[in-house]
């Protein structure tokens, strides 16, 4: 659709104003905003365009007077219903009899002499179920001083109402629609609030110079992007007429400071659109404006800012993750009911953002965008963030789908599928990136007879993760994320699709004195059927050439390119006892605390037998001949 070029701001918007579209005044008093306002209106009339004004502090005379001051017959334009005065002023003050809407074509009931809102809401309600009058359509409409209502309906009620019935009236009637509240004289809330649920924010003030009172206008933002944050000087004609002098930049005029908070963020995208419209072109659009604003009434309803669209879809900013998965699962409901013939994807994740003017940026947007991806047509996904915060409020499932590779996003996200309980997940799950060449180690069960030893297990897993990772070509889970495995009754299939691992080293130990049976299996995630098993019954100082032997056949298992087995380096004799005290000290000083800590020094410590012995398996060891405990990210 066309952009509406005014010339007030024909250098600041290349691309004019959008039809459909609500703009938002932030006016200073003594700023030039009401001059401004019927200039505007004038230079929409002079196009030959359709406008609106509505007055609430001005008398509506006078606003025909100012109209015809710019060269305009407003009186014979409101005989054609051309331009119309919208006249809220008198209805407010008792002055007079009330001026209808566009005098001879009123659409105000004539004993409407209220401002309260939740009437002009009964009656936005009983106008909605009506067909919209070619002569209602794409107008341009200016509000003089829309605040005056927060005087007579206080401030929650008119966000109210214009989120649900204001907003939602000019795109349905394809409106070019100007807003105006007074800077300052309300909660930094109702700014906040107001400003989310509009497509650009202007700002006009006056300030005192050497010059006397000097007026500046700038845009603040367009579409939820900042825009332009140079102000311009402004010059009062003698007709009346606003015009910009120059292009300035005030001090004070620089960017806001960027601020963070904790946000619920939503992506949306729209799946068909594009084939679609190669089909039929003008259907498509028109269906994705009925999905878009069937959207816009749920954003609206669970308090979510439209930032921005992203192509056929939307960036929505949540302060609340339950509000953003309820309105997800309201969006599928609402476009499932459109026919099917367009479906959306929703993504969710929870995190901490960075707001530059109405702009969201950061790692958790960037997340938020990946997720919204793996969404099947017709779904929704969240982080385990968003799940971990709503899945005990709301009567819908959780179907998780691993930690799928994201790109640009380096640490591992679980991601889940939500739908209704009782119902099917609406989709199988995405395709999960689990290359061959990733191996997860498992913690090693402990079959000894004595359960103490279950620090051999638990060494024996450390020692294998060391192993393994030094084999060309393999890439291995860290210790970190496979230990909370232990124990665990999940499958292989479950646990691959948890790490993106394409293959799994699973096993037991079982020590009795000086010997060990090893008993280790290699499962592909798959077809969760074993690549390989093996069982080693040998003398604990054989460990090594275990550990290594299982190393080579895994490499040899996943690569055909390994066909060899790892390097052999020069035989090394391993002392029992002190490979014993080696992996007991590792084990408290995994426990982390003073007490363990302490104990596992007296293991470190603990002396070797007087055998010319090689370096046991730590990659830290120091020159004092006894291995340094390694710090471990938890």
């Amino acid at each position: 659709m066309p952009g509406l070029s005014l010339s007030l701001f024909e250098d600041l918007l290349p691309r004019g104003l959008s039809y459909g579209a609500n703009y938002l005044v932030e006016f200073e008093p003594h700023s030039l905003w009401f001059e401004a306002s019927l200039t505007l209106c004038a230079q929409a009339l002079r196009k030959g365009l359709r406008a609106d004004y509505h007055t609430f502090t001005h008398v509506p005379s006078d606003v025909r007077a100012g109209i015809e001051n710019l060269g305009i017959d407003a009186q014979a334009l409101e005989q054609k219903d051309t331009f119309r005065i919208v006249d809220s002023y008198t209805v407010q003050t008792g002055i007079g009899e009330p001026e209808k809407m566009g005098g001879r074509a009123g659409r105000l009931p004539a004993d409407l002499l209220t401002v309260d809102l939740d009437e002009w809401t009964k009656y936005d309600i009983e106008g909605a179920a009506l067909a919209v009058p070619e002569i209602d359509r794409r107008r341009f409409h200016v509000d003089d001083d829309t605040s005056i209502l927060v005087q007579f309906n206080g401030e929650a009620k008119v966000i109210s109402h214009f989120r649900t019935q204001t907003v939602p009236y000019a795109r349905r009637k394809e409106m070019a629609a100007f807003h105006s509240v007074l800077r300052g004289a309300f909660s930094d809330s109702f700014y906040k609030q107001f400003e989310a649920f509009c497509d650009g924010i202007f700002e006009f003030k006056a300030e005192d110079s050497a010059e006397g009172l000097t007026q500046w206008m700038r845009v603040r933002a367009m579409r939820g992007v900042p825009h332009d944050s140079a102000w311009r000087k402004l010059r009062l004609l003698d007709t009346g007429e606003v015009v910009v002098e120059a292009s300035l930049r005030p001090a004070e005029a620089a960017r806001p400071e960027a601020r963070r908070s904790l946000a619920a963020i939503m992506f949306t995208d729209t799946v068909g659109f594009t084939k679609m419209s190669q089909e039929d072109e003008a259907g498509a659009i028109n269906l994705l404006r009925a999905q878009r604003e069937l959207m816009r009434k749920q954003f609206l309803r669970f308090n979510g800012r439209e930032v921005k669209t992203t192509g056929d879809g939307f960036l929505v900013e949540f302060s609340s993750a339950l509000e953003a998965v309820r309105c997800g699962m309201e969006i599928q409901g609402a476009v499932r009911g459109m026919g099917g013939r367009l479906q959306a994807r929703v993504g969710i994740h929870l995190g901490d953002v960075v707001h530059e003017g109405l702009d969201l940026i950061g790692d958790a947007v960037n997340v938020a965008s990946r997720i919204e991806s793996l969404a099947a047509p017709g779904g929704v996904c969240v982080t385990g963030q968003v799940k971990e915060s709503v899945f005990n409020k709301v009567d819908y499932s959780f179907e998780s789908l691993g930690t799928p590779d994201l790109k640009n996003v380096v640490a591992p996200v679980e991601v889940f599928s939500v739908y209704e309980r009782g119902r099917a997940a609406s989709s199988p799950r995405p395709a999960q990136a689990s290359s061959k060449d990733r191996v997860a180690v498992l913690p090693f069960s402990n079959f000894s007879a004595d359960q103490a030893d279950e620090y051999f297990a638990d060494g024996m897993t450390e020692e294998l993760i060391s192993a393994v990772s030094r084999t060309p070509g393999l890439r291995v889970i860290a210790r970190t994320s496979v230990m909370k495995y232990k124990g665990s009754d999940k499958t292989a299939g479950e646990v691959g699709r948890d790490l993106r691992v394409g293959s799994i080293l699973e096993g037991s130990v079982r020590k009795s004195g000086s010997r060990i049976r090893v008993t280790v299996q290699l499962v592909d995630v798959a077809t969760e059927e074993p690549k390989w098993s093996e069982e080693y019954d040998r003398e604990l100082a054989d460990i090594l050439a275990i550990q290594g032997d299982i190393a080579g056949k895994v490499a040899s298992a996943l690569r055909a390119q390994v066909s060899s087995q790892p390097r052999e380096g020069p035989a090394r004799h391993v002392d029992p006892e002190a490979y014993t005290s080696y992996l007991r000290g590792r084990d408290m000083w995994n426990r982390r605390t003073l007490e363990s800590l302490n104990k596992a020094v007296e293991f470190f410590e603990k002396p070797a037998s007087p055998i010319p012995t090689q370096p046991l398996p730590c990659s830290n060891w120091s020159p004092r001949g006894r291995p340094t405990p390694r710090r471990e990210r938890r």
